[in-house]
């Protein structure tokens, strides 16, 4: 689920054509939601997904925003918002929309996305409300193609722990020599300087060094 080895994480600057501009007095649209406790008062929290009205650049449809309300006195009021934790709306490249789901489990909040061509990608990301915030605090993805390889990273940002793997697709019907002389690698390393949030998710590229294989792994990009 990927480009190549260093692009495993990119949003897919092959992506669709744009979306229709859509119409700035329309209501942003809400695409998903999950309710759960977030904050460990014993009152659930609603999260939503939603669409601007705001197209994103290079053809990648509209921006997208994460917006969690907390409850009082029977109605939300809106608590924490994100522009840079949902990708825009066809940034999925050739698979046009990346999003896959948003999820609640015991306090912790899950946002899935997707996407690629031949090459695919896809990831999940748990937050967690601490220190005034909500904190990146957990990342799995898998990435790369059949007939070449795949990769997985499994990430606890809190602990920093860092479990990479990378297997080459061996199988005889992919007629692939030089994969039969590629070693899998894997690789657990320790690296705690990677700080991210509800505020800057994805508004720079995040690159770590795996120390023994020197593979590098992409913990963020910069979505538009």
């Amino acid at each position: 689920m990927q480009t190549h080895a260093t692009l495993m994480l990119v949003l897919a600057p092959f992506a669709l054509l744009p979306m229709a501009q859509a119409d700035n007095n329309s209501a942003p649209q809400v695409i998903a939601t999950t309710q759960g406790d977030l904050d460990g008062d014993g009152i659930a929290e609603y999260v939503e997904v939603r669409n601007t009205n705001t197209q994103a650049s290079d053809g990648m449809g509209l921006k997208r925003e994460l917006w969690v309300y907390k409850t009082q006195q029977g109605k939300k009021t809106l608590w924490q918002r994100s522009n840079t934790a949902i990708y825009p709306s066809q940034g999925g490249g050739m698979m046009g929309d990346p999003f896959g789901e948003i999820s609640i489990k015991k306090g912790s909040l899950f946002v899935s996305h997707s996407g690629g061509s031949s090459w695919k990608w896809g990831h999940t990301d748990q937050y967690r409300y601490q220190n005034g915030q909500f904190e990146l605090i957990g990342y799995q993805s898998t990435a790369g193609r059949i007939c070449d390889y795949w990769e997985t990273v499994d990430a606890n940002l809190s602990t920093g722990n860092i479990h990479y793997r990378k297997d080459f697709d061996r199988d005889k019907e992919c007629d692939n020599n030089e994969n039969r002389g590629h070693k899998d690698l894997k690789e657990n390393f320790v690296n705690k300087n990677v700080r991210l949030n509800f505020a800057n998710r994805n508004t720079q590229e995040v690159k770590i060094i795996a120390p023994k294989s020197k593979q590098d792994i992409y913990l963020a990009n910069p979505v538009d």
